[in-house]
C-alpha cells in the first residue's frame, strides 16, 4: 500500500523529532524530495508541519528539555565570566600602563 502525501510528512516530522532535528519546512521537503511551496500551498500538509513544530516547541518545556536549557545557559553564563575576567586584567594592565606613562612625563 502506498503512503500518501500526509502520511509522508507525519512520518518524516516524526523522524526529524526522533533524531532531535528542528522540524522546518525545508527540512522536510528536502527529506521527502518536494518542494517547500507544496507544503506551504497545501493546507492539510502545512497543518500537520505546524503541529509537528509545537509538539516540538512543547517538548522542550519538559523537565529534560528544561534541564538541557538550563545546562546550554549555564555554560554561556561561564564563557561570559570567563570574557568579563579576561577584559578587566586587560583593563587593569592597560590602567598601570598608563598611571606609569603620566609619572614618567611629571617627572620631566
Amino acid at each position: 500500500m502506498k503512503q500518501t502525501l500526509a502520511d509522508q510528512v507525519d512520518h518524516t516530522c516524526q523522524e526529524l523529532t526522533r533524531r532531535q532535528m528542528p522540524i522546518t519546512f525545508a527540512a522536510v521537503a528536502e527529506s521527502l524530495g518536494i518542494s517547500r511551496s507544496t507544503l506551504y500551498r497545501n493546507p492539510g500538509l502545512r497543518a500537520l508541519v505546524d503541529a509537528s513544530r509545537q509538539r516540538d516547541r512543547a517538548s522542550e518545556l519538559t523537565v529534560s528539555g528544561v534541564a538541557v536549557q538550563v545546562d546550554q545557559l549555564r555554560l554561556v553564563v561561564e564563557t561570559m565570566a570567563a570574557t568579563l575576567r579576561r577584559h578587566e586584567t586587560v583593563l587593569k594592565r592597560l590602567d598601570s600602563t598608563s598611571t606609569s606613562a603620566r609619572t614618567l612625563r611629571s617627572r620631566d
